[in-house]
C-alpha cells in the first residue's frame, strides 16, 4: 500500500494505517532528534511527540509530498525548542 494511501487510510481513523506510518518512519525521527540532543531520553519524547503533532495535522498534510521531510522537520523544530 502506497504512503498516501496509508495517510488517507489515517485520516479516517485507521489506527493500523497509522502505526504502520510510525513504525516507517521512528527509526529516522528518533536518529535526528538523537542526534540534535544527545540524550536518549530526551529523543524519545521528541519522537513521540512529533507522532502526536503528525497526527493532529495530518489532514492539512499534502499527501504529493513525502511524509518523512514533514516529519524530519517537525522533529528538528521540537528538538530545537527544548
Amino acid at each position: 500500500m502506497s504512503e498516501a494511501n496509508l495517510i488517507d487510510r489515517a485520516r479516517h481513523g485507521s489506527q493500523p494505517a497509522w502505526i504502520a506510518l510510525v513504525e516507517h518512519h521512528q527509526q529516522a525521527i528518533f536518529r535526528l532528534a538523537y542526534l540534535l540532543l544527545g540524550d536518549a531520553a530526551e529523543a524519545e519524547d521528541v519522537a513521540q511527540e512529533t507522532f502526536i503533532r503528525a497526527f493532529e495535522a495530518l489532514d492539512g498534510f499534502d499527501t504529493s509530498r513525502p511524509l518523512r521531510p514533514w516529519l524530519l522537520r517537525i522533529a528538528a523544530n521540537l528538538a530545537r525548542n527544548r
